[in-house]
Order: structure tokens, then C-alpha cells, then sequence
């Protein structure tokens, strides 16, 4: 039997040059596809390699540790908000109560808390959906030989177009978000400060009205010295006249009048000057307040018996506010690292354009459209890296800020209780002394009454205790003083709201 025979098919030409053509075609394509591929490949790289370099970063300052500051656990005693009432002076309170309301410095202050709320609403509003509406009508010439050929080139036309976009910037990298904590940490800060210009607004105001009852006080005690040595004269001129005394000591006593009258003439001035300071701290003119006249004996210092803490921190206007600039500069930081990162925005569009105002809102002339835009940094000239490195350094100066104004605020505090326990054991003296300086006024008095002396004795003992009187109203100032700084350095009653 003989085998079958299969005959194999013969391909034409035609069908070869197909195939042929459908192989390239296919060659072609896979060519094509590969070179895409590899070109979204080097995307992907170019944004996972960070885009532009961040460059070397050189090592942060460290905030100091409240531990070395050895306050230790106890609780710091707690100041009330409205301390300068604890001086028991119902004009010196109005007189606060005017200076925080109408003071330039607290204007300042306000509108500066004002301005970063501001920049805090910019901040937030930069991830959130932007929509705006635009529309414009132009009357135009077009030229004949321009780009657009007749019949528009050579006439007038009126072009009317209405819009609406609307515009998204998705934060990916939390760029935005960052930028947010940085601004909201400046609020704190200036508010913080804004608290602690009070605080210095409220004390300067207790000091100078303090100074000024006092120097009333010396200009009393001085007239009285002033009548006291034009006694002295007298009686040594009678003396002189009797032949009992020359005329050198009467000169002498003269001369320490005319001292008396010069250092009068000072203390006035000086009355004047503080009352025109007051003034101008309350916000009103330099001669509103002159006749206001306080008395020392009628200003009560507050009996504290402080004790410091770390809590102390917390209680300080300046501390906090310098921690929020740290907070804030610290996110700064973040943000100008995340500006290395792309960035990619959503746009939509839609409205009417036409060249025709008739059929402007035909449906003929309808346009919308979708507008993506990504941005990668990849060289930048140093640009970001400028910026970090001044984000940095910002940071850096708001870490240093921040320890001094820690140990300062330390320093003030233990200086303002050693202060004050150093005066009361002055004030104690000083009333001893007083007190043995009137009893010899009261005992040569009783001498000359008795005939067993003269006046003499007793004009010279009524001098030197108005003398030791002046230096006791000094003192007492000296503490009221001591007091109003103790209670500022305690934080004059701030409590942060919340930590950083």
C-alpha cells in the first residue's frame, strides 16, 4: 500500500509582504511600548531619588533641660490674674485697668495676634477646593492678514466668555498641613507675649505710681526739715545776738538750707515727671493726671511666701511664648524639607466662549476641560536648600531664645524672693531705728520743757529723724517695689492653655 501524500501549501508573495509588514508593525510597537516604559521608569526614579538634593545638615541646637535648673518638685505659689490688686489701692487698679485697655504697646500686641490669625487662615486655605467665576467682553479688530483669516480677519467682533474653574491642591506630602502647625504655633507665641506685655504694662504702672507716692512722701518730709532748719536759724541768730554763739555755725546751717531748697525744687520736678510717665502709660495726655496724688502708707504689700517649682515654666508668658517660636520654627523646618517633594495640582473648567455675544450661552459655544499640573524640583540653583538652611537657622535662634529666656526667667524669680527676704530683715532694723530716733526726739523735748537744755538739742533730733523717716518711706517703697517685681517673675498669673 503506498503511503499518503500531503502536500504542503505555498505562501504567495503578497501574503509574505503582509506578514512581513505585520511583524515590523508589531516590532514597532513593541519598540515603542519599551521606550515609554523606561521613560516612566526614570520618572519614578527621578521622584523616589528625592528630586533636588537636600544637601548636609548641620546639627540642631538642643533645648535646654529644666532639670539644671534645679527648681526642684515643689509647687510654685500661684499668683492671682489681677495681682496688682493685692496692693489694696482701689486708684491704682483703675488706674491698671486703663493702661491694659487704651496703651499703644497692648494695640501692638493685639494686632500682631491679629496678623499671624491672618497667616494662619492663608496656611489653611492653601489644601482646601478653590472655585472662582470669571467673565469678560472684549470689542475687537481683527487683522486681515493675521493669523485668523476672513471673514473674522478684517472685522470687528465682539468676544464674550464666561468661566468657572475650579481648583484643587491635594497635600500629598502633608506640605500644607506642616505649614499650618508653624502658623498656628506663631498664634500661640503672640498671644503668650501679648499675655506677658500685660504682665510688664501692669508692673510699670505699679512702679511708677509707687515712685510717685513716694517722692510726695519726701517732699512733705522735706518742707518739714526745710521749717525745722529755719527754726535752727532763728534761735541762732538770737543766740549771735546775745553774744552766746559766732556766726560761723549759723552760716553753716544756712548753707545746708539753701541744699534743702535745691533738693525740694528736685523732688518737684520729679513729682511732675512721674505723673506725666503715668499719664502717658494710661494712654492720655502728659498733664491728665496731675493731680493725682497717692500716699504711701495706703499701698499694702501682699504677704507671700513664695516657693519655686518647676511649674514655674509654665507659669511664665515669655517661657511659653518662646516655645511656641520653637515649635513653630521647628515645623518650618519640616515644610521647607517637604518644598523637595512634587507637587500636584487639580484643575477643572467649564463655561461659554463665543465670538458672537448673541451666542454666548448657546450650547454651541459651550468649552470645559480637566488641567493637572505636577511639578518636580530637580534643579533649583540651591534655591531649596537655601531655604531650609535659613528654616534652620531660624530654628536654631528661636533654641537659643528659648534657654535664655528659661534662664532668665529662673534667675529673676530666685532674685526676686532673695530681694525680698533681704528687705524684711532691712525694714525691721529701720524700724528699730525709728523708733529709738523718736524717743530721743520725745526725751529732748522733755529736757528742754523741764529747762535742762535748750531748743538746739531738739531742732538737732527732729532733723535726723526725718532724716531716718525718709529712709524708712524709701524702704517701704523699696519692698511694695520688690513685691509687684516677685509677682511678675511668678508669671503675674498666666496659665498656659496647653504644651507645645
Amino acid at each position: 500500500m503506498q503511503s499518503p501524500h500531503y502536500t504542503v501549501p505555498q505562501v504567495s508573495t503578497a501574503a509574505q509582504a503582509l506578514v512581513g509588514k505585520a511583524s515590523y508593525s508589531k516590532t514597532k510597537k513593541s519598540l515603542k511600548s519599551s521606550y515609554v516604559w523606561t521613560l516612566t521608569g526614570l520618572c519614578l526614579m527621578g521622584i523616589l531619588s528625592g528630586c533636588a538634593s537636600s544637601g548636609a545638615h548641620s546639627p540642631p541646637l538642643h533645648e535646654l533641660n529644666p532639670s539644671v535648673l534645679d527648681l526642684g518638685n515643689s509647687k510654685t505659689q500661684q499668683v492671682q490674674r489681677q495681682w496688682w490688686q493685692s496692693l489694696k489701692s482701689t486708684e491704682l487698679n483703675e488706674l491698671v485697668e486703663r493702661a491694659l485697655a487704651n496703651n499703644p504697646s497692648m494695640d501692638l500686641a493685639r494686632s500682631r495676634i491679629d496678623r499671624a490669625q491672618a497667616l494662619a487662615g492663608l496656611a489653611r486655605s492653601s489644601s482646601q477646593v478653590q472655585l472662582g467665576i470669571n467673565a469678560n467682553v472684549s470689542r475687537q479688530l481683527y487683522s486681515a492678514s493675521g493669523l485668523l483669516p476672513p471673514p473674522i480677519g478684517g472685522q470687528m467682533v465682539n468676544l464674550g466668555e464666561v468661566d468657572a474653574a475650579l481648583r484643587w491642591d491635594p497635600d500629598f506630602f502633608s506640605l500644607h498641613a506642616t505649614e499650618l502647625k508653624s502658623a498656628l504655633g506663631q498664634i500661640k507665641a503672640q498671644q503668650a507675649e501679648s499675655d506677658f506685655a500685660q504682665t510688664q504694662l501692669a508692673s510699670k504702672v505699679c512702679m511708677v505710681y509707687i515712685a510717685l507716692a513716694l517722692e510726695l512722701e519726701q517732699v512733705n518730709l522735706s518742707n518739714e526739715q526745710i521749717h525745722v532748719i529755719e527754726s535752727w536759724i532763728k534761735l541762732l541768730k538770737d543766740r549771735q545776738d546775745q553774744g552766746l554763739d559766732n556766726a560761723m555755725l549759723s552760716l553753716g546751717v544756712q548753707s545746708e538750707l539753701k541744699n534743702q531748697l535745691s533738693q525740694n525744687e528736685v523732688l518737684r520736678e520729679n513729682i511732675e515727671l512721674r505723673r506725666h510717665q503715668l499719664a502717658t502709660l494710661v494712654g492720655a495726655g502728659p498733664n491728665a493726671l496731675n493731680s493725682i496724688a497717692p500716699r504711701l502708707r495706703d499701698l499694702k504689700a501682699p504677704q507671700l511666701a513664695p516657693t519655686l517649682g518647676l511649674d514655674l515654666l509654665a507659669r511664665r508668658a515669655d517661657v511659653a511664648a518662646a516655645k511656641w517660636r520653637v515649635e513653630s520654627a521647628s515645623q518650618g523646618v519640616e515644610a521647607a524639607q517637604l518644598q523637595f517633594y512634587p507637587n500636584i495640582n487639580l484643575g477643572l473648567f467649564a463655561g461659554y466662549n463665543s465670538l458672537n455675544l448673541n451666542q454666548l450661552v448657546s450650547p454651541k459655544s459651550r468649552e470645559y476641560g480637566l488641567a493637572p499640573s505636577f511639578s518636580l524640583p530637580i534643579f533649583d540653583g540651591g534655591r531649596l536648600r537655601s531655604q531650609l538652611g535659613a528654616s534652620e537657622s531660624e530654628r536654631d535662634q528661636a533654641v537659643a531664645q528659648y534657654n535664655q529666656t528659661l534662664l532668665s526667667a529662673t534667675q529673676e524669680a530666685v532674685d526676686a524672693i532673695t530681694s525680698l527676704k533681704t528687705l524684711q530683715v532691712e525694714l525691721d532694723n529701720d524700724s528699730q531705728a525709728l523708733s529709738l530716733t523718736k524717743q530721743a526726739t520725745e526725751l529732748n523735748t522733755a529736757r528742754a520743757s523741764a529747762g535742762l537744755s535748750g531748743q538746739q538739742p531738739v531742732l538737732l533730733a527732729k532733723i535726723k529723724e526725718i532724716s531716718q523717716l525718709g529712709s524708712h518711706y524709701a524702704l517701704q517703697a523699696k519692698n511694695l517695689n520688690a513685691n509687684v517685681e516677685l509677682m511678675r517673675a511668678l508669671g503675674g498669673g498666666f496659665e498656659a492653655g496647653s504644651k507645645p
